[in-house]
């Protein structure tokens, strides 16, 4: 009788246990669905408002452009006070019309015929000589470390090298100050999913913002410098490639952001 008891409980923890766990994932699938239909949303009502400014900007544009070649080619000078006015308008047109683009680019979900058998080495390459310049000038070092024979994923190289440069992209912003700042990039298998890890030893995300930061237009940059679209892209990306990207960080000591991807199925 004593016997059995002890194996009902055990078999009661056993189920209370798996009930938690299975509450767990239907939670955070939830979430994560409606991560994705707000970025649907947005992306949609983003498109909508790009459109609807692109041709008024287009002729605001072209108009401040061929006045511009028709005072230039009469001899007018750009410091003089009508140029420098039509300079402004000029740069203003662009820095929207940079804009608008941006919104399509993030509006646009990928057909997934670009897809193709790539290495998470080729990625880490590719994205690191993007982004090892502007890092270096900043005072800052990176590390590789790609596991060897690197895993490899189903993917779109471009969208998959976009995503990592946004990662150390923010991660550089995050060391911007900062003497013996550090970014590590490092690759390889976790079980059945290949991981991309971008660590950096910054200023960190605070906890009460941290489920904020896929948001679009959501930024914690001290000087705003864009549009705060990257991780909603990246996140995006990775989503559409069947993945994961999930942040870890703490203040003071720095963040790691990983991306989980489908390990390409041998052929």
């Amino acid at each position: 009788l004593l016997a059995g008891r002890v194996r009902l409980e055990r078999w009661n923890e056993e189920l209370e246990a798996t009930v938690e766990l299975r509450t767990r994932e239907l939670r955070e699938a939830q979430a994560r669905l409606l991560e994705t239909q707000k970025l649907a949303a947005i992306g949609q009502l983003g498109a909508g408002v790009a459109h609807e400014i692109n041709n008024p900007l287009a002729t605001v544009l072209g108009t401040a452009q061929n006045l511009l070649f028709k005072k230039r080619k009469a001899g007018a000078k750009d410091d003089e006070p009508e140029m420098a006015s039509l300079l402004k308008v000029e740069k203003a047109a662009k820095r929207v019309r940079d804009v608008t683009g941006t919104l399509l680019r993030f509006s646009q979900r990928s057909d997934g015929t670009r897809r193709a058998p790539v290495t998470l080495e080729s990625i880490v390459i590719d994205a690191s000589a993007m982004s090892r310049a502007g890092i270096v000038e900043q005072g800052a070092s990176l590390e590789l470390e790609v596991e060897t024979p690197s895993p490899q994923v189903l993917g779109d190289a471009g969208e998959l090298v976009q995503v990592l440069v946004h990662l150390l992209s923010n991660a550089r912003t995050a060391l911007a100050g900062k003497a013996g700042g550090t970014i590590r990039v490092v690759a390889g298998r976790d079980a059945d999913c290949a991981v991309l890890r971008v660590i950096d030893n910054g200023k960190g995300i605070d906890s009460s913002i941290r489920d904020r930061i896929f948001e679009p237009f959501f930024t914690t940059k001290d000087v705003w410098s864009n549009l705060g679209l990257g991780l909603s892209v990246s996140f995006r990306i990775v989503e559409e490639h069947g993945g994961t990207i999930e942040v870890q960080s703490a203040v003071g000591e720095g963040t790691a952001m990983v991306v989980r991807l489908p390990v390409a199925p041998v052929t």
